[in-house]
């Protein structure tokens, strides 16, 4: 079986930022928007800090339609709350990773090889600053003390989505201290740990923060959070690494040898019963085109190694990795609950979502390479975020969870605020 030649585009490692089903942007199918139009709403002047899932990213890249369907955005709809997001026009801060996966392209077609370089303006109408401050790769470092201006003096592209979100001289704390909200969200940590978990290098200090390094910035935050008398509800992270669908045990790549095998590649006897966890995408793309390349030349099949090699970013995680990374997640998800508890905020987990059993379906490279959904039903392209509806679970848990700290009445179900808005709209006519 024959690979498309554009999916040798795909030899490269797709980065750790994540972004927009190439789909979404035209056809949201998420919680019905026409709630936002609420003028009060249970969440008063609520603002969002945070990282790529707040933001709503989607299939490594940032656009518009994505964002509106964040479960920030659709937390705030549920609640009948405006709130103001930095819409990103097409084709994006980057461009999103384009269907199917085999075509190595983005929806802008840039190489899906690496990042993307683009980032497109604001949509029109958009004005800073506004209510969802998240942005992606965010550190919580960095919600607390990074300016667009330090951004760009690290990397101009990076500067540039820094500054689609805040305001020059401004972090996303100072931002949410500017606007004193009644409401705020805190979603940070994630990625303190995802860049040495999806490489496969973990060095603290480097490619992990470490902990107490880590929970000093973060309760700096919660402080800044708690001056301004807000209410808050603060969002957990994942609490096993293996959960996310983008990470796989070898064991399951060499259960789909035999489709590896159709795409002439060899799954090597090393994969059999292995624990290893390997970032997927990396080491799948990898090996396909060089198995494309080999076909076309009469060589040999190349082989997929899921051994762990030490001091190198191979893409792979030992059991004792992914057991030190688990016990990090362990210890950050237990101070946030601490804090929440403490300070009476609400809180809930983005395992939600990536704890459930029904997540990831069994590996298979055909679906990962053809299929529009290859990380399943919840999960966008990059095997990170969420789509619409993953990003509705979280919203729901949001809401649920902010109704039991405040007692409030938050609806469950897309497009009730908004009824109830017109009903009470009818009710106060003379």
């Amino acid at each position: 079986m024959l690979i498309p030649r554009m999916f040798l585009l795909l030899a490269g490692a797709v980065t750790w930022s994540g972004c927009e089903d190439a789909a979404s942007p035209m056809h949201p199918i998420g919680l019905d928007i026409s709630a936002s139009q609420a003028t009060g709403g249970a969440l008063r002047r609520y603002v969002a800090l945070g990282t790529s899932i707040s933001m709503g990213v989607a299939s490594d890249g940032v656009l518009g339609g994505s964002q509106e369907q964040a479960w920030t955005a659709q937390l705030a709809r549920l609640a009948g709350t405006p709130f103001t997001q930095p819409r990103i026009d097409f084709p994006g801060c980057g461009a999103p990773l384009a269907v199917p996966l085999a075509s190595g392209q983005r929806i802008n077609g840039e190489p899906a090889s690496g990042p993307s370089t683009v980032c497109a303006p604001l949509v029109d109408g958009i004005v800073l600053p506004v209510n969802d401050l998240a942005i992606n790769g965010a550190t919580t470092h960095e919600a607390l003390a990074v300016t667009p201006e330090l951004a760009a003096a690290a990397d101009p592209l990076r500067g540039e989505l820094f500054s689609r979100v805040l305001r020059s001289g401004q972090t996303q704390v100072t931002e949410m201290l500017a606007q004193a909200p009644e409401f705020v969200s805190v979603e940070l940590g994630a990625n303190e740990l995802l860049p040495g978990a999806a490489s496969g290098l973990l060095v603290p200090g480097v490619t992990v923060v470490p902990f107490f390094a880590w929970r000093r910035e973060y309760d700096q935050i919660i402080a800044a959070a708690k001056s301004t008398r807000a209410k808050a509800v603060l969002v957990g992270l994942v609490n096993d690494v293996a959960s996310v669908p983008a990470f796989r045990r070898g064991a399951e790549l060499y259960a789909d040898r035999a489709e590896f095998n159709a795409l002439y590649v060899d799954v090597s006897a090393d994969c059999q019963d292995s624990k290893n966890l390997l970032f997927v995408s990396p080491v799948v793309f990898r090996v396909v085109a060089l198995a494309q390349a080999a076909l076309q030349q009469g060589l040999a099949m190349p082989v997929l190694s899921c051994a762990n090699v030490p001091g190198t970013v191979d893409f792979v995680l030992t059991p004792v990795e992914v057991t030190a990374l688990n016990f990090l997640l362990v210890g950050m998800n237990a101070h946030i609950q601490r804090v929440a508890t403490l300070n009476r905020f609400a809180s809930f987990k983005v395992d939600v979502l990536y704890g459930r059993p029904d997540l990831k379906a069994p590996f298979s490279v055909f679906t990962f390479l053809f299929s529009p959904e290859p990380f399943g039903a919840l999960i966008t392209l990059d095997g990170l975020h969420p789509n619409p509806q993953g990003h509705g679970i979280l919203a729901r848990a949001a809401a649920e969870a902010i109704n039991r700290a405040y007692r409030l009445d938050i609806p469950l179900e897309p497009g009730v605020a908004a009824q109830l808005v017109a009903s009470q709209s009818e009710e106060s006519r003379p």
